[in-house]
């Protein structure tokens, strides 16, 4: 059937100027009906005109195939509830789970909530894979509505206009959004010479009655009023300019809801700069009281080191006296044995000679006791008694020097024995205190030695904790995120730590 006003009139014809059998106060004030769902979307410019469609047709059976972010589904829904309309609006969406392979997924959960709010019972929120699987499951002849939107069908899809009619009822309407993509259209029944509305705005949108002879009124004079599928200017100024406002509105809530996140956003990172800046005024204490705490870790360490010197020294001077004592007791141990073996010497020389002295004097006296008494002689001289008396006197004599000389090397030896001894006794107890005063610097040594790696622990976990705040504090300072360059600059300046 030909769009009859194409051969009647032309759209710049006076009698065409007045909108009101489009326009009725009713239908007029659902151009200005506020949406319950407003996002930012490419069907948002044309929800006007999708109220005004659903006030013309009051329709009980709405399907939307490509529900994608909803804006379609919810505008209609809206409409059925405001005109307490028991009907049913279902959504088929072809969402896709992009950490599950691309697989099926649920209807999101912002659409989930905002249906169980608002549209318990009327609205349907279905998912589902193809176009195809849709189609299926509508029954034909059974819509009085039919949105396809083209821009959220699966990739790929090949859309059969008589396919989608097959689904209106005789009264039914069409309506497809981004005819912009009608590549992937088979336009089969869609001939330009076949009565529909065009609107060109955002993605576009085209309506396509079933019947054209069975429309309602203004609805029927809408596609009159449109040849070729253009809409007059007056009209399509309305439903132009209506749509931009609440497209500006979404967009100024999107805008708003963006500001106050960037407001939120600017709090947190006020909020996150001050923690900062205690951060690095904590940082700074904490810098330039680990400088302290290293100067005095490398004092106490060149201390130790100092006394671990004098304890290597001590040591060695330790060493060196034992080495002498031990010396000392060797040489006084070969002298001992030295004077035991002269003593031993001299006693077996003078027992011999004893031994010997004694045999004569027993020989004398064996000899004198078997002498015969001496006859007087006349004229024979006496013999010398005086020579004899001081040839024994000095045999006495020489016998008793040799005994005194005995005993006096018997003591001699008894006093060297006794010096021995209490000089041995002297160097013992001379080791002893060395050993222990030895002992005491060993142990003095190892506690220095313990305490210096100690502090050596402490000095390089010091030196590494400074090597962390440099990097953290070099970290903050060099940064390139735009939250924190501007403030973190700004508190460079200011501490005088210089300019990037």
């Amino acid at each position: 059937m030909t769009n009859r006003s194409v051969a009647a009139q032309r759209p710049e014809d006076p009698s065409l100027q007045n909108p009101d059998p489009l326009l009725t106060p009713a239908l007029f004030q659902s151009l200005f009906l506020k949406p319950r769902y407003l996002i930012d979307s490419p069907v948002t410019v044309h929800l006007p005109f999708m109220s005004w469609l659903a006030g013309v047709l009051r329709p009980r059976s709405v399907c939307v195939l490509g529900a994608d972010d909803g804006v379609a589904h919810f505008a209609f829904c809206q409409a059925l509830d405001q005109m307490g309309i028991d009907g049913d609006c279902s959504a088929f969406g072809f969402w896709r789970d992009t950490d599950a392979s691309m697989a099926l997924a649920p209807p999101p959960k912002a659409l989930v909530q905002h249906e169980a709010m608002l549209y318990d019972g009327l609205s349907h929120l279905l998912p589902c894979e193809t176009l195809d699987a849709a189609l299926v499951r509508i029954a034909l002849g059974s819509l009085d509505l039919l949105f396809c939107d083209l821009t959220a069908l699966p990739a790929g899809t090949q859309v059969s206009g008589d396919r989608l009619l097959e689904r209106l009822a005789p009264t039914g309407v069409l309506v497809l959004h981004g005819i912009g993509r009608a590549q992937a259209i088979d336009f089969e029944g869609f001939h330009a010479d076949r009565p529909h509305v065009l609107l060109p705005e955002g993605e576009g949108i085209s309506v396509w009655p079933n019947n054209f002879d069975e429309l309602p009124h203004p609805l029927l004079t809408l596609i009159e009023a449109a040849p070729g599928g253009h809409l007059r200017r007056d009209v399509a100024r309305v439903f132009r300019r209506s749509g931009q406002s609440l497209q500006t509105a979404a967009a100024v809530t999107v805008l708003s809801e963006a500001r106050n996140r960037a407001e939120a956003r600017s709090a947190e990172a006020a909020t996150r700069l001050a923690s900062l800046q205690n951060d690095l005024e904590d940082l700074k204490s904490a810098h330039v009281a680990g400088t302290a705490q290293l100067a005095q870790a490398q004092d106490m360490i060149a201390r130790l080191e100092a006394d671990v010197e004098a304890l290597r020294h001590a040591e060695a001077i330790a060493r060196a006296e034992g080495d002498e004592v031990r010396s000392a007791k060797a040489e006084a141990a070969m002298t001992l044995a030295a004077l035991r073996s002269e003593l031993e010497a001299e006693r077996g020389t003078r027992f011999t000679e004893t031994a010997a002295l004694t045999r004569m004097a027993q020989d004398l006296q064996n000899r004198l006791a078997k002498a015969p008494p001496p006859r007087p002689v006349q004229n024979v001289a006496a013999p010398d008694v005086a020579k004899i008396k001081a040839d024994l006197r000095a045999e006495l004599q020489v016998e008793l020097r040799a005994a005194i000389q005995a005993e006096l090397q018997a003591d001699m030896q008894a006093a060297m024995q006794a010096d021995l001894q209490a000089e041995r006794a002297a160097r013992r107890a001379e080791v002893a205190a060395l050993q222990r005063k030895l002992d005491d610097l060993r142990r003095s040594l190892h506690a220095s030695q313990s305490a210096l790696a100690q502090r050596t622990r402490e000095r390089d976990l010091l030196v590494k904790q400074k090597e962390a705040l440099l990097r953290r504090i070099a970290s903050l300072l060099q940064s390139t995120s735009w939250r924190v360059t501007a403030p973190l600059r700004a508190v460079r300046q200011k501490l005088g730590l210089g300019r990037d």
